[in-house]
């Protein structure tokens, strides 16, 4: 038999810090509606027709809200028909609602990423609570912050495509030559 060891008499190796799942620190404004701290409009200044479609079928819009600031991060801009009824968020938050009835944390999420991206005053507790108990005017109230930047972006550019998809890609096309022609 062999001798027994001694105990390890050492601290464990001190471990790298944790990385959170979402990012809620502040991002630089990009929108005209920043300057104020606050929503451009009230939680309650709804269209009919909106509310009524954030209050039947909050996952459609949800889903629609998430594709219009991902296209706004991701600077470029959504071409009328392109924006999906039925994509992947839309039925992850039809998945989430119909399963456990927490989709409306999808919406808490999203307002806090809003909230962030324009500089908007607010809190976790606000968020949640009027994701909650206010969603539909909640959604419509993103959707409301969304249209603002939209609308300074087609005012300053033309709109572009959206990028290229990977079939839209070939490897054999050349790549475009730009020239700046000398002004004498």
């Amino acid at each position: 038999m062999s001798a027994p060891q001694p105990p390890i008499q050492s601290q464990p190796a001190q471990r790298p810090p944790m990385t959170p799942l979402f990012d809620f620190t502040p991002q630089p404004s990009k929108g005209p509606q920043s300057e104020s701290g606050k929503w451009s409009t009230g939680l309650c200044a709804c269209s009919p027709g909106g509310f009524c479609m954030s209050f039947c079928c909050p996952c459609i819009v949800n889903g629609q809200i998430r594709q219009r600031y991902d296209a706004l991060a991701g600077n470029y801009m959504l071409q009328p028909g392109e924006l999906e009824t039925c994509g992947n968020m839309s039925v992850t938050y039809c998945a989430v609602n119909c399963i456990a009835g927490v989709g409306f944390l999808l919406d808490f999420f999203q307002r806090a990423t809003i909230r962030n991206r324009y500089g908007i005053e607010g809190s976790a507790g606000s968020d949640i609570l009027y994701s909650c108990c206010c969603n539909p005017c909640a959604q419509q109230q993103h959707s409301r912050e969304l249209a603002l930047e939209e609308k300074a972006r087609e005012n300053q550019v033309t709109i572009q495509p959206s990028p290229p998809g990977p079939a839209d890609i070939s490897p054999s096309s050349p790549a475009p030559v730009y020239t700046q022609e000398k002004s004498s």
